[in-house]
C-alpha cells in the first residue's frame, strides 16, 4: 500500500482503531476481504475461529467476508459492492454478522469513495469496518459525561450561592472583632475568620474551574498556580486521608493557560489519591535546570502495571470502577498544547509524573 494512501486511511479512520474497533481492508466484488490490517485481522481471525492468518501476508491474503454475513443481510452486501461500483461518495451499509459462538454481531461498513485497487481480476474498495458493538460502551461513557457536565454546572451554582452568604458572614465576624466588649472572644473571631476565608477560597476555585474559557495563554508562574491550588488540594486530601507536601523552589514564568494547567494538576494529584493506601502522601515539587521549568507530582502507590503503562494516555483506558478513562488523555493534549512534554517514572514505591517547559520567559 504506497505511502499517501496510507496517510489518507490514517486521516479519515484517525485514532479510533484502538478505542471502537475499526480496521480497514479491501472489499471485493464477490464479497471477500483483502489485506487486511491489525484492527480488522484480530476481529476476523475471532470471526473465523482462527482461520484468517493468510491475509497477514500482503495481498494475496483474501477472506470471503460474504460467508459469514447472516443470510437475510446477503443482499444488502451485494447491494452496498454494486452501489461502491457506481457511487463517486462513500458508501456505508449496517449488516448483521453470525460468529462463531453462534451469536449475531453488528459491524458497519464504509467503503471510500476514490480508492480501488485490482486483486484477482476484480475490483477491490477500500472499506473501513467498525464494531458497533463497542459504541455501546461509547454511548455509556458518554452519558457519564453529560451527567459529569450537569454535575459540574449545579457545582457552580452551588458555589456562587453558598460563597455569597460566607461573604455576608464573615463580614459581621469581623466587626464583633473589632468590639472592644468582646476582646476576650478575639481569637475564637479570628479563628472563625480564616476559616471561612478557606472555605471562600476553596469555593471560589470550584466556581472558576466550573466556568468555560477560552483556550489562552499567558504569561504565568507556575508557583503562582500552585500556591493558588493550595487550600483546594489539602481539602481534598483531608477528605481522602492524605497529605499533600508541596516543594517549591524559584521558576522564571512560562506561558500558561491557569484553568487548564490547574486541571492536569487536579487530575495527576486525585489520581495519585487513588493510587495510594491511606495516610500517605503527594509531592508536588517544581524546579529550574538548564533553561527548562520542571513540575512533578509524586505519589507512593505501588505503582502503574507494565500492561498499563505502554498504553498510557489512552482515552477511555482505565483501571478504575467508575472512571472514565479520560483523565491522562486529557493531561497529556493539555500538556501537548503548551508546547510541554509529560514524561511517567514509575515502580513499586510509587509514580511520579514530570512535565518539563523547554520555552521559558
Amino acid at each position: 500500500m504506497n505511502h499517501s494512501l496510507q496517510t489518507d486511511i490514517q486521516i479519515r479512520t484517525g485514532s479510533m482503531t484502538d478505542c471502537v474497533g475499526m480496521g480497514y481492508f479491501f472489499l471485493c466484488e464477490d464479497g471477500s476481504c483483502a489485506c487486511v490490517n491489525n484492527g480488522d485481522y484480530k476481529f476476523l481471525n475471532n470471526l473465523t475461529k482462527g482461520s484468517c492468518e493468510q491475509v497477514r501476508d500482503g495481498d494475496g491474503g483474501i477472506v470471503k467476508l460474504k460467508d459469514y454475513i447472516i443470510p437475510e443481510d446477503k443482499q444488502l452486501l451485494d447491494e452496498h459492492i454494486q452501489r461502491c461500483s457506481e457511487a463517486r461518495e462513500d458508501i456505508v451499509t449496517i449488516l448483521a454478522i453470525q460468529m462463531h459462538d453462534g451469536n449475531t454481531q453488528q459491524i458497519q461498513l464504509n467503503s471510500l469513495s476514490g480508492h480501488i485497487r485490482e486483486y484477482y481480476g476484480q475490483k477491490g474498495y477500500l472499506t473501513t469496518m467498525l464494531n458497533l458493538r463497542d459504541f455501546q460502551g461509547l454511548k455509556d461513557v458518554f452519558q457519564r459525561l453529560e451527567e459529569l457536565n450537569l454535575v459540574g454546572k449545579i457545582a457552580g451554582t452551588v458555589a456562587h450561592e453558598v460563597r455569597n452568604p460566607l461573604t455576608v458572614v464573615r463580614g459581621h465576624l469581623q466587626l464583633l472583632s473589632w468590639d472592644e466588649s468582646l476582646k476576650k472572644h478575639t481569637e475564637k473571631l479570628e479563628t472563625m475568620i480564616l476559616e471561612i476565608d478557606r472555605a471562600v477560597e476553596i469555593l471560589t476555585e470550584l466556581l472558576y474551574m466550573s466556568n468555560p474559557t477560552q483556550s489562552k495563554l499567558e504569561r504565568e508562574n507556575i508557583n503562582t498556580v500552585l500556591n493558588n491550588l493550595f487550600q483546594l488540594l489539602n481539602a481534598e486530601a483531608l477528605v481522602n486521608l492524605h497529605e499533600v507536601i508541596f516543594d517549591l523552589n524559584p521558576v522564571p514564568d512560562v506561558m500558561l493557560d491557569k484553568k487548564r494547567f490547574r486541571q492536569v494538576v487536579l487530575n495527576l494529584v486525585n489520581n495519585g489519591f487513588q493510587a495510594m493506601e491511606n495516610h500517605s502522601s503527594i509531592i508536588i515539587r517544581t524546579y529550574f535546570n538548564e533553561g527548562k521549568v520542571y513540575f512533578t507530582v509524586k505519589d507512593h502507590g505501588k505503582g502503574i502495571p507494565p500492561d498499563v503503562l505502554k498504553r498510557i494516555g489512552t482515552p477511555f483506558l482505565t483501571t478504575k470502577t467508575n472512571g472514565t478513562g479520560l483523565g491522562l488523555a486529557s493531561c497529556y493534549n493539555i500538556v501537548a498544547q503548551h508546547g510541554a512534554n509529560m514524561e511517567i517514572d514509575t515502580g513499586p514505591e510509587g509514580t511520579t509524573f514530570t512535565i518539563t517547559f523547554d520555552e521559558v520567559i
